[in-house]
């Protein structure tokens, strides 16, 4: 598990150092990409669904959380949404993304640059 996290962040500071962002939004919850000054939004990668038991469980009986085999690639959803724009609210929801996994307590991954 500490490994699988060690990883994580090497990854995002990497990312990071190359211009590109990364980020989680939980199922239910808002978050907004923004480029700011630094250009438009180029989505790279997005999918909704559960593929860890450690990301956003604060809260959420762990019988929401262990089925960890429930993605859905949204990349897609997310570029049309988002792509040329200086900021984008995304809400990550079954609604928006559909239902992957019933049962399970779901978030949203996006990793995207600034272009």
């Amino acid at each position: 598990m500490l490994v699988q996290k060690l990883s994580w962040i090497i990854l995002l500071l990497f990312l990071c150092q190359h211009g590109i962002e990364a980020g989680v939004i939980c199922e239910g919850g808002f978050g907004t990409l923004r480029c700011g000054s630094f250009g438009t939004i180029r989505v790279i990668e997005a999918n909704y669904g559960r593929t860890d038991r450690t990301t956003c469980v604060r809260g959420i009986p762990y019988y929401h959380t262990s089925n960890t085999r429930c993605k859905r690639t949204v990349t897609n959803t997310v570029s049309n949404r988002c792509n040329g724009r200086k900021s984008c609210v995304l809400h990550a929801s079954n609604t928006v993304f559909g239902e992957p996994c019933v049962g399970t307590y779901k978030y949203l991954t996006l990793t995207f640059a600034c272009r």
